[in-house]
């Protein structure tokens, strides 16, 4: 069991900007599955299909997790998967063939030991982005943080090895 009563949804929870989760460590892939998916009124639609950020650092989800995600928050700006073990290529490799492409402005993957350099050449889809965090991903080199950074279409800089972002953003806020 998740631990999260996911039975209260519906319309009053559209407006919702923010879910925090971190470190909720008996949230498993069901119960995300169940918090996020369709309201119980008529419209059937995601009950949280305006979130902006979704914030996952250190539960124990799966790769498969991703799909609900891209499912039920379809203009999702900002995710947290940061400090999973669980999240690797194939994570990034779904972001990237979804809408998501589209909304992302800041993905942390930050301490995920299974995403790789691979995932650097796919996020080049997500058109929005501004900020990446890979610190700790043991997988990702600094050469493919330059080479991504250097080839993107927005100017951005690598600050702590492996933080990519804007050139006048201050990372400490």
């Amino acid at each position: 069991s998740s631990g999260i009563n996911a039975e209260y949804g519906g319309p009053l929870v559209s407006n919702l900007r923010l879910i925090d989760l971190r470190w909720v460590d008996d949230l498993n892939d069901w119960g995300l599955r169940d918090l996020l998916s369709v309201s119980s009124g008529r419209d059937q639609k995601p009950r949280f299909r305006d979130l902006q950020g979704l914030q996952l650092s250190g539960c124990p989800l799966t790769d498969d997790v991703i799909n609900n995600i891209i499912r039920y928050c379809p203009n999702l700006k900002h995710l947290d998967l940061s400090y999973n073990n669980n999240m690797n290529d194939r994570v990034v490799e779904a972001i990237c063939a979804s809408d998501l492409i589209y909304s992302l402005t800041k993905i942390d993957f930050s301490g995920c030991p299974h995403i790789t350099d691979k995932s650097l050449l796919m996020m080049k889809k997500c058109y929005d982005l501004n900020w990446l965090d890979f610190r700790s991903c043991r997988e990702i080199t600094r050469g493919a943080c330059v080479r991504f950074a250097h080839s993107f279409k927005k100017e951005l800089v690598i600050t702590e090895d492996k933080l990519i972002h804007p050139p006048a953003v201050d990372v400490y806020n």
